[in-house]
């Protein structure tokens, strides 16, 4: 009974994650990963030798987490290209079925399992294409990122019924992934785990993460040292940007932004409703992640309530990232990145909270009026988000520049400005 639920579980995620996608152009972000994915391919380039990007004016050799780039080269990059609007939609349709599972395995019935995947489901944040880098209708490692750290934390905090030495090797696997493959993961994992041991009071998450460590440096014969050092180079170069009032997020949490152009302006109403549930990060936490307000709030009323259970192993996760969350808005912290994707990355314990709180509470009511508002989301959205959030068709532009350049006979150096104007890996790839 359970696998044919478990089928339609994940037909359902396919169709919820992917229709809303279907008309999607490759954007900038994800163009930028498959010039690198190109780029390794090319130059038979390893995991931890960087690459020489070509078509540059500036040529030298790029270090970056390249795992999930080299694995991706496997792969025909024109096929990859062509479908990419898919990729990210059917991994996070197999994510939905496995919270499923998990819910299961963790004693919770199939109606509340049921309710938890459509949580999961539904929840604007983690299907919305109107955001600052979107996880699911882009090909790029941040949905891969967001599964790998969920998956580590269960992993470490939560009783499956694994023995520890598997949860030791799993965990260590999956932490040397993160390090590998994205910037993001391994910022969400060096700056989570910390704050997370002193919430439970041991260290046992920080040993599979320095083996994670060890093992990318034994494996790269100590070539994970530059990526590394690129990534520390990169954060102090946005730090001074971000400091110097010079970067596009320098001003993002003002209320003055929402409203007014950058010429003092007033803003359109689009140009408001795009602003409110993507550029101000309190905002759209607000509107498309409230079953993590609500939880915080289950959280703070079941601390001073009688009888009720609160797994300490449960919400730490959630009381860590939200920490990071408040850090990292902070406007000196801003060029530490979009500061609620810190909050996405222990997803699964918000939904593992919430729907336990709200049970012991006899509140069943509230998660599916969470759920309500997330399909009244996701259908606005999928009717107008063409209209709020589409950026000025170029398609037309972008191929005749395109046939220009390849129907040129001499080699041309191309400067293009990313990406409002036309997309310099566009261009590369």
């Amino acid at each position: 009974m359970i696998i044919f639920e478990c089928l339609f579980l994940f037909l359902l995620s396919l169709f919820i994650r992917l229709y809303p996608v279907r008309n999607n152009r490759t954007d900038f972000d994800t163009y930028g990963h498959l010039y690198f994915v190109a780029e390794i391919k090319k130059q038979k380039s390893g995991i931890w030798d960087g690459i020489e990007p070509s078509k540059s004016w500036k040529y030298e050799k790029w270090h970056h987490p390249f795992l999930w780039h080299w694995l991706v080269s496997f792969l025909p990059t024109k096929m990859v290209l062509r479908n990419q609007k898919w990729l990210n939609g059917i991994l996070d349709s197999i994510f939905s079925t496995f919270v499923f599972l998990i819910l299961i395995q963790l004693g919770y019935n199939e109606n509340e399992a049921w309710i938890g995947s459509f949580l999961y489901l539904f929840t604007p944040m983690w299907f919305s294409s109107i955001s600052m880098g979107p996880r699911v209708n882009s090909f790029t490692p941040r949905l891969f990122s967001e599964i790998c750290l969920n998956l580590f934390f269960l992993l470490v905090l939560l009783e499956l019924g694994i023995s520890k030495i598997s949860v030791l090797v799993l965990t260590t696997m999956l932490a040397f992934f993160l390090i590998s493959s994205t910037k993001f993961g391994l910022q969400a994992l060096f700056f989570i785990t910390p704050i997370l041991c002193l919430f439970i009071g041991s260290v046992a998450p920080l040993v599979p993460v320095t083996a994670g460590l060890l093992l990318a440096f034994i494996f790269s014969r100590g070539k994970i040292a530059p990526m590394l050092k690129r990534q520390l180079v990169h954060l102090s170069e946005y730090y001074q940007r971000n400091k110097d009032d010079s970067t596009a997020v320098s001003k993002r949490n003002k209320i003055s932004k929402i409203f007014y152009n950058p010429d003092k302006s007033k803003a359109s109403l689009k140009t408001i409703i795009l602003r409110l549930v993507s550029e101000n990060s309190y905002t759209a936490v607000f509107f498309k992640m409230p079953i993590y307000i609500v939880t915080l709030f289950l959280i703070l009323y079941g601390n001073i309530s009688e009888g009720i259970n609160l797994n300490l192993n449960s919400i730490a996760p959630i009381l860590s990232s939200t920490i990071i969350y408040m850090l990292v808005n902070i406007p000196v912290f801003l060029f530490l990145g979009e500061a609620e994707r810190y909050i996405s990355h222990i997803s699964i314990f918000i939904i593992i909270t919430c729907l336990s709180l709200a049970i012991q509470l006899k509140v069943i009511w509230l998660l599916w009026l969470l759920v309500v508002y997330g399909i009244l989301f996701w259908l606005i959205e999928l009717v107008l988000v063409g209209n709020i959030a589409s950026q000025v068709n170029r398609e037309s532009a972008d191929n005749k520049i395109e046939k220009y350049l390849i129907n040129l006979k001499t080699r041309k150096l191309v400067l293009s400005f990313p990406y409002h104007n036309f997309c310099v890996f566009r261009v590369m790839l």
